[in-house]
């Protein structure tokens, strides 16, 4: 039932998002800029009044992320008036505007830059593009549930008017100020941590071609390591049941399989990217080392400020690449599923 929702409005939402969702930044936060020099502001963060916890700020995170909070209340959206309302599962923020909060492009809509830096300060008229003042919490509050921006004019109707208890707006607010803020996992300044998942001849593979890239040279001056048990991870390679236990349930990891998916005919989730539609009859080895290829391919297209949705922008956007399979690869936003076998056209 939701799919046809979600095939109907898709391109009203998007475009309403940038609207309405403009709002969804800085609440107990302002921005004090500070000019540097001719060419360059810093941006410094101050918070207002006591800090959130780390369960609420959790909770909101989930709510942007997803359109699910951990009360029991409900959180819904009217696309339209008169209209139903639906599950904000359907249209979480993070569906238009990114995990990052700087807003995923998408048919020619580039929704609303969502972090503090943009939000927290008052905004000129520029054409057609009325001014409006820094958001408030209270002004904030009202632009979610009412559809109305920080100068009191109505936003796009298309745009989603949340509903939630007052708990679990608390909680969202006391997360956006985060977007563009949050450490990526698996990240240093030397190093992107991986996963590989699959036999040891599979691990000794990608292990290889990682390290001879680091000889190269690495990505951008990184260097590409396998992240133990445990530790958290930009992103991973291969399959098998060893994979569900690195995949945190409120993340996505962009995810590369060799295999194809394990239900023939179901579309793969949002991050996870096969290889080929069927099994493909290559060994371990050389599966894992043709995934290891496509990663490093799509980590030098992110360029230095790599995040995992970047990374899985790169990904859809691969292209006939030759990962010495014998035939180029090609994936894109809806297509998931790479060649149709390792001597075929994609």
């Amino acid at each position: 039932m939701w799919s046809a929702v979600i095939h109907r409005r898709a391109a009203l939402v998007t475009t309403a998002a940038a609207a309405t969702l403009v709002g969804l930044g800085l609440l107990a936060l302002r921005v004090v800029l500070r000019t540097s020099d001719a060419a360059s502001q810093a941006v410094r963060l101050e918070t207002s009044g006591s800090s959130p916890d780390a369960a609420t700020v959790a909770a909101g995170r989930a709510i942007y992320r997803r359109g699910e909070g951990p009360s029991q209340h409900p959180i819904t959206a009217l696309l339209s008036p008169g209209e139903d309302p639906v599950p904000a599962a359907v249209v979480p923020c993070a569906g238009c505007h990114g995990k990052g909060g700087r807003g995923r492009p998408e048919g020619g809509v580039v929704p609303a830059d969502l972090t503090p830096e943009v939000l927290g300060v008052p905004r000129r008229t520029a054409g057609d593009h009325p001014g409006r003042p820094a958001y408030t919490p209270a002004l904030l509050k009202r632009a979610i549930t009412m559809g109305l921006d920080a100068g009191g004019r109505p936003l796009e109707p298309t745009m989603p008017r949340f509903q939630m208890s007052l708990d679990d707006l608390a909680a969202l607010v006391s997360y956006l100020p985060r977007l563009g803020h949050e450490p990526e996992p698996g990240l240093t300044d030397e190093d992107i941590r991986v996963a590989v998942v699959g036999s040891p001849a599979a691990q000794r593979a990608a292990r290889g071609y990682f390290d001879a890239v680091a000889r190269a040279g690495g990505v951008y001056r990184r260097s590409i390591v396998v992240g133990l048990d445990g530790e958290p991870v930009l992103a991973g390679i291969g399959g098998g049941s060893d994979r569900t236990r690195l995949v945190d349930s409120d993340e996505e990891i962009p995810w590369l399989d060799g295999a194809p998916p394990r239900e023939p005919g179901t579309a793969p989730e949002r991050s996870t990217f096969h290889l080929f539609p069927s099994a493909p009859g290559l060994d371990d080895a050389t599966l894992a080392r043709a995934e290891a290829m496509v990663l490093v391919e799509a980590l030098r297209q992110c360029g230095r400020e790599v995040t995992r949705e970047r990374l899985v922008q790169a990904l859809e956007t691969v292209h006939r690449f030759d990962g010495e399979l014998g035939a180029p690869l090609s994936f894109s936003r809806g297509r998931h599923i790479g060649m149709a076998s390792p001597t075929g056209s994609p």
